[in-house]
């Protein structure tokens, strides 16, 4: 059974990463890799490292558009980097926003994630203002949970929660067809659900002792920065300037789409 998505191959059509020069898009297309907006099977995953190695940017379905986005924000491949690494020293299980708990998953593939935008629109304004990725990543977090964090309404979702309807068929249709029995195979049979094993490895790491202290940082460091008025209001402008931009962007498509039905009405009227 093949997934949701089309992203089967990534392809190096050029007019994908159209905006960005191409070592920016080199650059960015090996941070998206990493945190892929689709879940990404063995064919992707070396078909794109091929393609790096000869210096193509290779594209697969939402990647340029990631890196748009995340540009859009402030986020560069580095910073981007830096956001991704910092997700890792951050618990999934104390904040619903947490990327890791909204995983665009598949059997036996890489995972995606999500990228919500209105989440993260201050990250970067942290940085400039001192604040580690760790903790800054904390600070977006709190305050996502404490504007009331709801995933159901968010396109920002949507492909979490179409892989997520489709999993459990899919799973059982491979299961099936590779003649695995719970019985006579328990561990190829656990082994086909890669959503347990990649939530083990999560926890494992979040039981360190490292992870607890450093965790425990991170927050104590966010918690003092909203104690300061210019973090405060300077992330919340960050998000405001990019509802706005989304407003706006929204508008522009509204526009451009009344002005063809109406172009259209006059030819059928002539």
């Amino acid at each position: 059974m093949s997934s949701p998505s089309t992203d089967d191959v990534p392809t190096h059509a050029p007019d994908q990463w159209e905006g960005f020069t191409h070592a920016e898009a080199l650059a960015w297309s090996r941070v998206i890799l990493r945190f892929l907006p689709h879940p990404a099977g063995a064919g992707v995953l070396g078909a794109a490292s091929t393609a790096h190695a000869a210096g193509r940017p290779p594209s697969g379905t939402g990647w340029a558009e990631r890196a748009r986005t995340a540009a859009a924000l402030g986020f560069t491949p580095t910073t981007f980097a830096a956001w991704r690494t910092s997700l890792t020293w951050v618990p999934a299980n104390r904040y619903a926003a947490h990327p890791h708990n909204h995983a665009v998953e598949w059997p036996m593939h890489q995972p995606g994630h999500t990228f919500d935008a209105e989440v993260w629109a201050g990250w970067p304004f942290l940085l400039t203002h001192g604040l580690s990725p760790e903790a800054a990543t904390h600070y977006a977090l709190l305050r996502a949970e404490d504007a009331g964090f709801d995933s159901t309404g968010s396109a920002a979702y949507a492909a979490a929660r179409t892989y997520g309807d489709q999993y459990e068929s899919a799973l059982a249709h491979r299961r099936a067809r590779h003649g695995i029995d719970e019985r006579t195979d328990p561990q190829r049979w656990a082994d086909a659900d890669s959503r347990t094993r990649d939530r083990l490895r999560r926890d494992l790491h979040e039981s360190t002792q490292t992870f607890r202290e450093r965790s425990i940082r991170a927050q104590a460091e966010a918690e003092s920065a909203h104690a300061r008025h210019e973090i405060r209001t300077g992330f919340a402008r960050a998000q405001q300037r990019w509802a706005d931009a989304q407003k706006r962007a929204a508008e522009l498509r509204d526009s451009i789409a009344n002005g063809a039905a109406r172009d259209e009405e006059r030819r059928r009227r002539h």
